[in-house]
């Protein structure tokens, strides 16, 4: 007689046959975050639904890196709260829309199977990259596109090829002969088209990347890390001659020299009245800030009284991740910035092994180039890019959680063993 399947059996069934959907979405969201938006966007919402779906279904977390879980949840859990006092809740919703893509990381720590997995899906970021980079390359020299790409706003296409060179980069570093002319032929593509975009915030965060390398993977002596900085030197003084460099620096001594005269209707003008509003906010309420979703309708009051441009009243967030902590969130929103970001680089700093070198690297430089690229834009407010920034985070504790996980799989056998 056939028994009859319990409500709990068919549930724990559900949830093995989505979690081996998993990797097939986490490839499509890799690929599509550089380039692809409704492949991007599909694939978000699969994870965002199928994730607590299959919790609630019979599936288990990984509890040997319970911190970084802490890490994310704590982040969305301030920015939720802060909704508590927000009058405008149109953007409060907004920011918790932003906010939860922080799952992503959490997500492929819990759900990607192996490491092998975790680096196919950061093959699958840099084509994603690279393709963009070709799209930024045609629309520059043959277009004669100013600020390339037409898939994305300009600024927003320099971030995501900043990530993508991280990838790249973290690869190159660890890859055989054979594999390191493929990812140094990505990386040319993915350097000429950054250099195109002329994202001047991601320019400067590669560039101390670049510099850092030495001191953060590379085991160097000092006469060579002396000659790896005298070489960086030498070869962002020779792109620093260039026409277009000296077009962009030229715009932003032009933007301070006339903000000094009391124009703010340029790129770096317009910036400056955000940070300075965001100051005045974070200035009058410093513990908590003035809510996630009312930092739009603070500074257009702010705006208006000091009769400044209507340029001004087009933006939505303050062009750096601090200010826009401090000023929404307040010293515990920092706090909470500060953890989330910083966790993922201390967890991988000490734990040095060959295995693992690449994904500590990712882990490094995508640390790195959110707390220098985020101080003269709010990436965590930009969807495409703080995905990118995500998945990276996501891929390199992947490697080092399931490590920790059979690790601590072999000390209970062998204290089973020792006792059975």
């Amino acid at each position: 007689m056939q028994q009859p399947v319990s409500c709990r059996t068919i549930g724990s069934r559900i949830a093995g046959w989505i979690e081996k959907a998993y990797p097939a979405i986490f490839l499509l969201f890799a690929f599509g975050v550089s380039f692809i938006k409704f492949t991007t966007v599909v694939s978000l919402v699969l994870l965002l639904v199928l994730f607590p779906l299959q919790i609630l279904l019979g599936g288990r977390l990984c509890r040997t890196n319970r911190w970084f879980a802490l890490s994310v949840l704590q982040y969305l859990f301030i920015i939720a709260l802060s909704l508590a006092y927000t009058h405008d809740m149109d953007f409060g919703y907004r920011a918790i829309r932003f906010c939860s893509i922080a799952l992503v990381a959490l997500i492929l720590v819990e759900k990607l199977p192996s490491r092998p997995m975790a680096q196919r899906i950061l093959h699958a970021f840099i084509a994603g990259g690279t393709v963009l980079s070709l799209i930024i390359s045609y629309e520059g020299m043959v277009k004669h596109i100013v600020r390339p790409s037409h898939v994305w706003m300009g600024v927003h296409a320099g971030n995501l090829l900043l990530f993508s060179l991280v990838a790249t980069v973290s690869l190159l570093l660890e890859a055989d002969s054979r594999r390191k002319i493929a990812y140094a032929g990505a990386m040319t593509v993915q350097l000429f088209a950054f250099y195109l975009n002329g994202t001047r915030g991601a320019w400067i965060a590669f560039a101390l990347i670049l510099a850092c390398i030495p001191f953060l993977v590379l085991k160097l002596r000092t006469l060579w890390k002396v000659a790896y900085i005298a070489a960086v030197v030498l070869a962002m003084s020779l792109v620093t001659r260039g026409t277009y460099f000296q077009t962009k620096l030229h715009e932003a001594v032009t933007d301070v020299r006339q903000y000094g005269e009391g124009v703010s209707d340029t790129s770096l003008g317009g910036r400056f009245e955000m940070w300075k509003a965001s100051s005045r906010m974070f200035m009058e309420h410093p513990l908590i800030g003035v809510g996630a979703g009312d930092w739009v309708d603070e500074f257009q009051k702010i705006t208006r009284q000091s009769k400044a441009s209507a340029f001004l009243m087009q933006f939505n967030q303050p062009h750096s991740i601090y200010l826009e902590a401090l000023s929404t969130r307040g010293l515990v929103g920092m706090a909470s910035l500060l953890l989330f970001i910083g966790y993922p680089a201390i967890y991988v700093w000490r734990r040095k092994g060959r295995e693992t070198a690449v994904f500590r690297s990712v882990v490094l430089f995508s640390t790195l180039a959110m707390l220098i690229s985020g101080l003269t834009d709010t990436l965590t407010n930009v969807r495409f890019v703080f995905m990118a920034y995500c998945i990276l985070i996501g891929v390199g504790m992947s490697a080092f959680t399931s490590a920790d996980r059979n690790n601590l799989h072999c000390r209970k056998t062998e204290r089973y063993d020792e006792t059975g």
